[in-house]
């Protein structure tokens, strides 16, 4: 753990919300009520340990967030395949490494 990526690797779903009424239940300043005039909420689920999270996200307009949610959904993408390419790494060498002893033990025993 430790890594930002982690979450990444482990998306489930992300979306755009663009319905007004997240605004009931995430009120926008009204400092930042002129800025964000057609923000919309993206939505990102992810699954850890089992357990199904979310995290929300405020973009100013609809192209931000669909920006968002398509680089979210890339890097994801290539840290899982990273991941997977790890995993099949160590197995290939945890199966040399097993070959390599097996070889070694059954080539000592010697005979008188």
């Amino acid at each position: 753990d430790g890594h930002g990526g982690m979450l990444l690797v482990d998306l489930v779903d992300i979306q755009v919300k663009d319905s007004k009424a997240d605004t009931l239940e995430n009120p926008i300043p009204k400092k930042l009520l002129d800025k964000f005039k057609n923000s919309v909420l993206v939505m990102v689920q992810y699954k850890t340990r089992g357990i199904l999270r979310s995290i929300e996200f405020r973009c100013k307009d609809n192209d931000e967030a669909q920006f968002l949610c398509t680089c979210m959904r890339v890097i994801g993408d290539l840290l899982r395949r990273e991941r997977s390419l790890r995993q099949k790494s160590s197995k290939k060498k945890a199966a040399a490494k097993a070959e390599s002893a097996g070889a070694v033990g059954s080539g000592s025993g010697g005979g008188s």
